[in-house]
């Protein structure tokens, strides 16, 4: 059901306030809608319960009934996130609508209006703003905000400004200096930017970006610097949005010791000189399934492949999936070659160095990180008192895209840490 009250001359801000089915846009849906225009000639109501399919047509009507307003609404990217999803043909005019909650930030005026508010509601707050802020300081940070509306409420553009297009490390901190999310890019703005414009299209991320309201960064020589500072932050700092890189307590892997007959179980990594590595699995249970399926694969023999125990025969020999190395008709040596090749893909590489090295990258030859048989001790200058430390997956496979690529180890100056 639709109220008009005329507005009379020509409406000069309307309050938009809308209610929803839920917090996501990608699943919930507009289900009422209620705007009220303030203008010389005094105020104007239109409202709208919006029955499921009907969407489009009421935002139509909501956006005929004001067009020639600016618009108002307490948090301006909820607003336009599930707009794009009910009438995506309105967003051109919807995107220069005014978020109340980065005016009160920007301008920082006491509290902020808290959801959920009413059209009259809203009205009010803004009026408040105006009382205490002036027409003219209001009128600019509209224009402010107009020519940079894909920011979170709370970033100003100031902020923004002096975030640069360079290699390096972000982070994202909410209330109370609560970490958010860590992250990184070759171009920090362009990346940054992406989770804003993001935010429209993703429950997630439309969450994230409500609640940020400082952005920190820290610029690296290069997309190496950038990844292995992510990743060791967001272990050691565990932000609320990031889904990946959490450290891995105990990983296995498949040692092959010189002079034993069979692999078995490791959990630790030492020198290559004491053996082959195949193989990192997070679980003992994914390293046996895996080694279970390379044995029946190649026709190896479970129990020579660490899988069996016990004296005889094994089971897989009785029904024709062992060529007999545990009885002896395939000879030892023919068996351990062919297990060696079905490992090859497995095998963990061999540190290339005798001790540790530090890498620096591009033109930044200050700060140097330090490594040690795959794992990561720190920033030069600042390892000197660190001798170990545990093995990290993600650092030993963006050390080995970094090593053995051609084009990506010429970014980097490797110098034996002896030599500096």
């Amino acid at each position: 059901m639709t109220e008009t009250l005329s507005p009379g001359t020509e409406p000069q801000t309307t309050f938009i306030h809308f209610e929803t089915s839920g917090p996501r846009p990608s699943r919930d849906r507009i289900t009422r809608l209620c705007a009220q225009t303030h203008s010389s000639s005094g105020t104007a109501l239109w409202q709208q319960s919006v029955s499921k399919g009907h969407e489009q047509r009421a935002v139509d009507d909501l956006i005929a009934w004001c067009s020639s307003s600016r618009l108002v609404v307490l948090d301006a990217r909820r607003w336009l996130a599930f707009l794009k999803r009910a009438a995506p043909h309105a967003m051109s005019t919807a995107r220069h609508t005014i978020g109340l909650k980065r005016l009160y930030s920007a301008l920082d005026i006491g509290h902020e209006p808290l959801s959920p508010l009413g059209a009259a509601d809203l009205q009010n707050a803004w009026q408040a703003l105006v009382d205490r802020a002036g027409n003219a300081m209001v009128d600019q940070q509209i224009e402010m905000q107009l020519r940079s509306r894909s920011l979170p409420a709370h970033v100003s553009p100031a902020e923004w400004h002096h975030i640069p297009h360079h290699p390096g490390v972000y982070l994202f901190y909410g209330h109370n200096d609560v970490l958010l999310y860590i992250g990184k890019s070759v171009d920090l703005k362009t990346r940054i930017a992406s989770h804003f414009t993001g935010a429209l299209q993703d429950d997630r991320t439309l969450k994230m970006t409500q609640q940020i309201e400082h952005i920190e960064y820290r610029l690296t020589g290069g997309d190496f610097s950038a990844q292995l500072i992510e990743s060791t932050l967001i272990k050691a700092r565990a932000p609320l949005f990031n889904r990946k890189l959490r450290r891995a307590k105990t990983l296995f892997s498949w040692h092959w010791n010189r002079g034993q007959t069979r692999p078995a179980l490791s959990t630790e990594r030492h020198s290559d000189s004491d053996g082959a590595y195949y193989g990192l699995f997070r679980r003992k249970r994914d390293a046996i399934d895996a080694m279970t399926e390379l044995t029946r694969n190649n026709a190896l023999c479970p129990k020579l492949m660490g899988l069996e125990s016990g004296k005889g025969r094994c089971f897989a020999y009785q029904i024709g999936r062992c060529r007999g190395a545990c009885q002896g008709i395939e000879p030892l040596e023919h068996h351990d070659e062919r297990a060696e090749a079905a490992l090859g893909a497995w095998r963990l590489t061999a540190w290339p160095w005798e001790g540790p090295v530090a890498i620096f990258e591009g033109d930044d030859t200050q700060r140097g990180h330090v490594f040690d048989h795959w794992c990561y001790l720190g920033q030069v200058g600042e390892s000197a008192a660190v001798t170990s430390a545990p093995f990290d997956v993600d650092i030993y496979h963006l050390l080995n895209r970094f090593l053995l690529k051609p084009a990506l180890r010429q970014t980097l100056t490797i110098v034996p840490l002896d030599e500096l």
